[in-house]
């Protein structure tokens, strides 16, 4: 029996984010071009506690399910998607609603996900590493050879930035706040790794 309902996180006013509330929705008919995801995992970050408050520069009709970038199993695509299919393995952007047992996407945005990706790893793809590409790429046109600092190196943006910066070929340059977190800078790719404090920053810059 096809199941009707589903487990989904719910902002119905502006909050933070420990007020948000778990809810079973009724699940809507597909309309053209989307497909339903079984998601397996949702990204997380900063922007949920401003997407929740109402501070994001696009504030979604209430009540609505936060979670931009999902990954997981296809479960049903409308008539009109041709390219994917059910049980297939994909990453996905979506405007919202990714927090949830299962997720609604424009086919455009969904994404295969390679047998050799784990699904964990493929939910940063479509958003975090894609915002990275767009700000490296087109923005900054990052070329091989150049120097790039990348500050907060440990978080989400900041791991991708890493990786990709030094994918396209950049000597790249991490600040971080403990040491362990620069020494996981370096393990992504980063040629050095500086401390954030801005004091501690200077006294690294001076030593020999």
């Amino acid at each position: 029996m096809q199941e009707t309902d589903y487990l989904a996180l719910v902002c119905s006013r502006w909050c933070h984010w420990s007020e948000l509330e778990l809810q079973r929705l009724p699940r809507q008919p597909l309309a053209p071009g989307q497909v339903r995801i079984r998601v397996r995992h949702a990204g997380v970050g900063f922007a949920l506690s401003l997407f929740v408050s109402g501070k994001y520069q696009r504030k979604p009709p209430l009540p609505f399910t936060p979670g931009t970038e999902v990954a997981g199993e296809i479960i049903e695509v409308a008539p009109d998607v041709t390219r994917l299919h059910p049980g297939q393995r994909v990453a996905a952007a979506l405007d919202w609603g990714g927090i949830a047992e299962e997720a609604v996407a424009t086919a455009d945005t969904v994404y295969p996900v390679p047998d050799g990706l784990e699904l964990a790893q493929a939910a940063a793809l479509p958003v975090t590493y894609g915002t990275v590409w767009a700000a490296l790429a087109w923005r900054a046109a990052l070329q091989p050879g150049e120097t790039m600092l990348v500050h907060g190196a440990s978080g989400a943006l900041g791991t991708a930035a890493v990786q990709v910066g030094r994918l396209m070929g950049a000597r790249v340059i991490a600040t971080a706040s403990t040491e362990a977190k620069r020494e996981a800078a370096l393990r992504n790719g980063a040629a050095h790794a500086l401390p954030s404090d801005a004091a501690a920053l200077a006294a690294a810059g001076q030593a020999p």
